[in-house]
Formats: structure tokens, C-alpha cells, sequence
């Protein structure tokens, strides 16, 4: 009987041995899965700030597009207004040459008369000055006129 007995407490050593094996085996594995799950909680808090980056990202090519949109807007209001404005100038140029050949045609028609005064009457009716001062006037108002 005591040989049963030496072999069951044998038995039971080589129990204890064996579930001592697998509680360190459990134990390692408990250790890798900590250690696991702490490298997928610093992955997690990486993506969420790696979110957070891209998500500020956005809004800032957001604001910028806005403000790219609202500069060409103000660009095609400033060409709009300079096409208005060289219409504007050409009107004006246009108005200035009539007003140019309005005058040009006035000074020769009061010279003709005045030649034509001073004929009828039979004296000179412009000295020198006067004409310089017509001529003057008409070099002012268009200097290509004379």
C-alpha cells in the first residue's frame, strides 16, 4: 500500500508540477495580452490625434479656399470696374477730340470773319497781338491744331 501511495503523491507532484507550468504559461499570456492591449491603446490615442491633425487640416484648406473664393470675386468686381472705366476714358477722349474740332472750327470761322471785316471796312481790323492771341488759344486747346 504504501508503494499506491508513494505513486498517487508522485501523481499529485507531477499534477501540481504540470498545472504550476500551465498557471506561468496563463500568466505569460495574461503579460502579452496587457502588453497588447497597452500598444492598441497608444495606437488608438496616435489615430485620434492623427484625426484631430487632418480634421484642423481641413478647416484650414476650407478657410482658404473661402478666402481664395472671396479674392477672385473682389479680382473679377476690379476687372469689371476697370473695363467700365476704359469705356468710360474712351467716351471722354472721343468727347475731348469733338470739343477739340468744335473749337478748331470756331477760332477759323471768327478768323474768316474778322478777315472779312477788316476787307468790307477796308482797314486792318487784327494787329499782330490779336492774331498771336488767337493763335496762342488754339496751340492751348490742341497743340497738333497749328
Amino acid at each position: 500500500m504504501i508503494g499506491a501511495v508513494s505513486r498517487l503523491i508522485g501523481a499529485a507532484r507531477r499534477l501540481i508540477a504540470a498545472v504550476s507550468r500551465l498557471i506561468a504559461a496563463g500568466s505569460r499570456l495574461i503579460a502579452a495580452v496587457s502588453r497588447l492591449i497597452a500598444a492598441g491603446s497608444r495606437l488608438i490615442a496616435a489615430g485620434s490625434r492623427l484625426i484631430a491633425a487632418v480634421s484642423r487640416l481641413i478647416a484650414a484648406v476650407s478657410r482658404l479656399i473661402a478666402a481664395s473664393s472671396r479674392l477672385i470675386g473682389a479680382v473679377s468686381r476690379l476687372i469689371e470696374s476697370s473695363r467700365r472705366l476704359i469705356g468710360t476714358s474712351r467716351w471722354l477722349i472721343g468727347t475731348v477730340r469733338r470739343l477739340i474740332a468744335a473749337t478748331n472750327r470756331l477760332i477759323e470761322i471768327t478768323r474768316r470773319r474778322i478777315e472779312l471785316s477788316g476787307r468790307v471796312s477796308g482797314e486792318e481790323c487784327m494787329d499782330r497781338s490779336e492774331l498771336l492771341r488767337i493763335i496762342n488759344i488754339k496751340k492751348t486747346l490742341n497743340p497738333l491744331a497749328i
